[in-house]
């Protein structure tokens, strides 16, 4: 797939595209992309995915979104690659951009500097600032521009439509069958190896202290969850914490996100590492000693791998 940072003079063959945020490329998404890949086929011309960095929502609500992603740009390239899309033209958005009209949009954007050819939509994706061109309008005036369009219905799970926003309350609330089902994947976070207060370690635990890669990914909620490692080319069960560690930590903490892997010695600090998110364990808990909070760690790490054998 081919990455383009700029929209203007792209030489894409009979461009066939479709335009969104694609933040976790979940289900309802790859259900487009599979229709796009379809239509540039029967065009015979070539799929094109349009997208923005930031995510308009880190422009529209500033830091109220930090902590929200899905998916980082980097992460959306290689899941959207994989699907087997031709090219990906990444907008920069902004306030002038987010302030565009529709029309100027479609006619210098999509029409002038892309050169699409067919235009799919998402059923509940709108033009323009304020979101103030609907489906018809779009259709009418691409129209105009030698634009086809289409719009596509929606994709429910259990009666509802599926979206990001569902799935960051899922993954929020610590619900990772949900999150999975919509995602269509096991939700993860890709960061690097840092050194923490060593607190697991005179537990008898040593724990990988992690850094995710950007700070507007969304973490999961407190508690502990087995997991899997791709640290050093190698996949790994593991036991991941993420909270505050209250038992320990007697004064305000920062949150911290701590892996456990077992039998692992290697020196992993500073390597990049993806951790995916396979089964939540249990909620942070608070234990009146720490003898009390080892026997529970015993029990959670052999939980985990119970798990992670057994499915």
């Amino acid at each position: 797939m081919k990455v383009h940072y700029n929209y203007k003079n792209l030489s894409i063959n009979r461009p066939a595209a479709t335009i969104g945020t694609f933040d976790g490329v979940h289900t309802g998404h790859r259900h487009v992309l599979e229709v796009l890949r379809t239509r540039a086929r029967e065009m015979e011309g070539e799929s094109v995915v349009i997208t923005f960095e930031p995510h308009p929502g880190k422009i529209i609500s500033g830091e109220g979104f930090t902590g929200s992603l899905l998916t980082t740009t980097e992460e959306k390239i290689s899941l959207i690659e994989a699907l087997g899309i031709g090219h990906m033209v990444i907008l920069k958005f902004s306030r002038v951009l987010s302030r565009m009209n529709s029309e100027s949009f479609l006619e210098q954007i999509l029409a002038g500097g892309i050169g699409i050819r067919h235009l799919l939509i998402g059923f509940n994706h709108s033009f323009g600032h304020m979101g103030s061109f609907s489906y018809d309008k779009i259709s009418r005036y691409a129209s105009r521009l030698g634009i086809t369009s289409e719009i596509l219905e929606a994709r429910e799970q259990e009666g509802s439509v599926i979206s990001s926003t569902r799935i960051r309350e899922a993954l929020a609330a610590g619900d990772l069958a949900a999150a999975g089902n919509m995602l269509g994947y096991s939700y993860f976070i890709d960061g690097t190896v840092i050194r923490g207060k060593g607190l697991g370690r005179k537990l008898g635990y040593p724990t990988a202290n992690i850094k995710p890669a950007s700070p507007d990914k969304l973490i999961p909620a407190d508690g502990v969850y087995a997991v899997e490692t791709v640290v050093q080319g190698k996949t790994l069960p593991a036991v991941m914490s993420i909270g505050f560690n209250p038992t320990i930590n007697t004064r305000k903490a920062k949150r911290s996100l701590e892996v456990h892997i077992p039998d692992f010695t290697g020196d992993i600090y500073g390597d990049k590492i993806r951790v995916i998110f396979k089964y939540r364990l249990r909620g942070e808990m608070i234990f009146k000693s720490h003898s009390e909070l080892t026997r529970k760690i015993e029990d959670d790490i052999d939980n985990a791998m119970k798990l992670l054998r057994n499915g």
